[in-house]
């Protein structure tokens, strides 16, 4: 799953810049850099990104086909993260990061209404 995001992050790249803002794109290739044993694609980034892509799809920045497309491999690196970050956790432990997850969605939703009425 590591190695799917790993690719597509870097044949992407260029698709990836058209949809994120200069600040994500960097930070996913930040994190692209990362030894898989210290991976994190943290929760205030991933909403971000999120976000992003969302206004994208909503203003039709490119195909939204190919948009789409281009969000997997960012999902599995997501979910690679995930299940590094939490393989020894409890449930109770899984179930308080996706309360803080739906919190960092909350905090951000001011960031997707201002993306979604921007023209971009």
């Amino acid at each position: 799953m590591f190695d799917l995001f790993l690719s597509g992050a870097a044949g992407l790249s260029d698709v990836l810049k058209s949809i994120l803002t200069p600040e994500t794109h960097a930070e996913l290739q930040r994190i692209a850099t990362e030894d898989d044993r210290r991976f994190r694609y943290k929760d205030e980034l991933w909403v971000r990104t999120l976000c992003e892509f969302a206004a994208s799809y909503h203003h039709a920045a490119i195909d939204r086909d190919h948009l789409i497309q281009a969000l997997v491999p960012l999902y599995r690196g997501r979910i690679y993260s995930f299940l590094q970050e939490h393989h020894d956790s409890s449930p109770e432990d899984i179930e308080a990061h996706s309360e803080n997850l739906c919190l960092e969605f909350e905090r951000q939703k001011p960031y997707l209404v201002e993306r979604w009425k921007a023209n971009k």
